[in-house]
């Protein structure tokens, strides 16, 4: 059964990735894929995910941070982006870009 949770990073997500095809940007969403084979509420798969993740990060030009709430998994990936000087944008909950959250 997907959880509540689940379901609105679902929908977060396939809403940033349409944003990213109107403006004919790659896009990877470890979002949409890893939660489809992982546990989200298994720490050890959730720090596992966020392993992943991050080895994606590091072929993106740009880490984009969504919402209004910077999550702990979160923070991990935008604190590893500032090490690899990788440009962070940061966009609120109506996908306008902001300065920070």
């Amino acid at each position: 059964m997907i959880t509540v949770n689940l379901r609105a990073k679902t929908y977060l997500s396939t809403e940033v990735i349409h944003l990213y095809r109107v403006k004919n940007l790659s896009r990877k969403a470890s979002h949409l894929m890893f939660p489809q084979f992982m546990d989200d509420n298994n720490e050890k798969e959730r720090d596992l995910a966020i392993f992943m993740d991050i080895i994606l990060m590091g072929k993106c030009q740009e880490v984009w941070v969504l919402g209004d709430v910077i999550s702990k998994g979160m923070n991990i990936e935008i604190e590893k982006a500032k090490k690899r000087r990788q440009q962070i944008r940061y966009f609120n909950k109506d996908f306008e870009e902001v300065d920070s959250l």
